[in-house]
């Protein structure tokens, strides 16, 4: 992962949750690799990524973000970015309980 270097602090933490939360959302393929960083005692969850479209994928680890964001004082809000993953004008549907378990 690359965080720009030109953004803010608030901007680059929210970058890192954001991708952290794909992690702990369980986005990512359940490989040997993957299972190789166990020693950082994650609780990464089987998720059925095959069925998830990229717009949940989003939904989930931004949600999971602003989560983390707004617990650690910032008045973080993405709506915007999430705009763009609308389905016909509306969220898509996704696991909340995924979001918070993974800002947890």
């Amino acid at each position: 992962m690359v965080v720009n270097a030109k953004k803010s602090l608030e901007e680059k933490a929210a970058a890192i949750f954001h991708e952290i939360g794909h992690l702990l959302c369980g986005h990512l393929p359940q490989d040997e690799e993957l299972k190789k960083i166990n020693w950082l005692k994650l609780s990464i969850p089987e998720h059925d990524i095959a069925n998830l479209s990229l717009a949940q994928k989003e939904y989930e680890a931004e949600t999971a973000c602003m989560l983390i964001m707004n617990g650690l004082g910032y008045e973080y809000d993405r709506s915007e970015y999430l705009d763009d993953y609308l389905v016909d004008g509306r969220p898509p549907e996704y696991d909340l309980g995924m979001s918070i378990a993974a800002a947890d």
